[in-house]
């Protein structure tokens, strides 16, 4: 075994060789271990752009990380986006998955879906567009607002099969497995609530 790879030979010499990362993700074996939101984006090609060097955020977080005695993991979302109506005075909520019926243009999902996380984990490294991006995420929360009465949004992160590399911290978040938020609209006022019922005003 080295720093980055293991390989593994069979009971017939058949070798097998995964990084270290990938195999402690496959066993699910549990370390106590979890990844630290140093920087939260959104791209369009993700095949290519989180390493080509032209994402000027991730870039310089990486360049500030790279001294630290810590490996650095960047992850890839895939998120179910649905649109849930009700008011509490019948027993039955409608929701459709957006994908379905397009309710939030794709563009603004994507952007509030970035920004949600943005604000939730509180990274110290994204300090420094915190005005542009709270800007942004209000225009586009108004905008809902105004043309399909959305009121708020329920986030609920959490890996589909446990493992210590979907267990989360930031600078702001503890350590968690599952993180569940939910962002209130009213006017120009925006408030995020926590799992826990804490609210904290996004100004």
């Amino acid at each position: 075994m080295s720093e980055k790879y293991i390989i593994i030979t069979d009971e017939h010499g058949e070798r097998f060789t995964s990084s270290i990362h990938d195999f402690l993700a496959d066993i699910r074996f549990p370390l106590g271990l979890d990844s630290r939101v140093e920087y939260v984006g959104i791209t369009k090609n993700p095949e290519i752009r989180p390493t080509d060097g032209k994402h000027s955020g991730l870039t310089a977080t990486l360049h500030r990380l790279a001294d630290e005695c810590r490996d650095t993991l960047i992850y890839f979302n895939l998120f179910k986006v649905f649109s849930m109506s009700g008011d509490g005075s019948i027993l039955f909520n409608v929701s459709v998955a957006n994908a379905m019926n397009d309710h939030i243009d794709v563009e603004i999902e994507a952007d509030i879906l970035e920004k949600c996380f943005i604000f939730y984990f509180d990274a110290a490294g994204q300090d420094k567009n915190r005005k542009h991006e709270l800007s942004e995420l209000r225009n586009n929360l108004k905008q809902m607002s105004e043309k399909r009465n959305v009121t708020r949004i329920h986030v609920h992160y959490e890996f589909q099969e446990y493992s210590d590399y979907g267990v989360f911290s930031s600078t702001a978040v503890q350590s968690a497995a599952r993180h569940i938020f939910t962002l209130l609209i009213a006017e120009n006022e925006v408030k995020m609530i926590d799992e826990r019922g804490k609210v904290k005003n996004l100004v």
